[in-house]
Formats: C-alpha cells, structure tokens, sequence
C-alpha cells in the first residue's frame, strides 16, 4: 500500500506530514492487501466566516472495488488526519463488505438453480 501525503494552500511540517502516513497505515493495516495506494491532501479551509480550519481528504483505490473518498474538517489537523482515517476504514469495510455479499448472494443463487 502506498500512501502519498500532499499539501494545498499550507506548509506543512514534517512532523504532520509523518503524522499523517502513520496514522493512515494504522488505521488501514487491516485492509492492507486490498488498498492499492491512499492519497492524503491536508489544505487550509478559510470560509466566508474567516475560520482556520483544516480539510483533510483521503482517497483509497481498492483495484476491481473502486476508489473510496472521505473528508473531514477540524480546526485541529491532527483531528481532522485522525477522524479522516477512521471514517476511510470504516468506509473501505463497507464497501469490501459490500462486494462480498454480492458475490455470496451470486453463489447461492447459482446453486439454488442448479439443484
């Protein structure tokens, strides 16, 4: 699995960027033979309001499964990195989960006909 971490409209510390690609694998360690590679982009998100808040975007591509996209915005990156890679993971089970009763119910069905 490969994870890239990119910046928009920021600078960004090594320390978040490490930051970002640990807390990344961690979460995604489970799923880690299906995940092909995993974007990160961290960017300020000034609003009409003035805010200092940060964005941060994760894309997965889990091959034949399709890409999986979350975003979370936080005032705190570390926040924003973290509650990002909770809902990508949850995300990807949903969609593995997905794919998986699909191809169950496909099988069963096939059966059932044959018999």
């Amino acid at each position: 699995m490969r994870i890239k971490v990119s910046v928009i409209n920021t600078e960004l510390p090594l320390a978040l960027r490490n930051y970002a690609e640990v807390r990344t694998w961690l979460a995604l360690q489970r799923f880690a033979n299906r995940v092909r590679w995993v974007n990160v982009w961290l960017r300020t998100c000034n609003g009409d309001r003035g805010g200092d808040g940060k964005l941060c975007r994760m894309e997965a591509w889990l091959g034949r499964a399709g890409s999986v996209v979350v975003e979370q915005m936080d005032v705190d990156p570390y926040m924003a990195i973290d509650a990002a890679a909770i809902r990508l993971k949850r995300a990807i089970a949903d969609r593995l989960k997905f794919r998986w009763q699909k191809r169950r119910r496909q099988t069963v069905d096939r059966s059932f006909a044959l018999a």
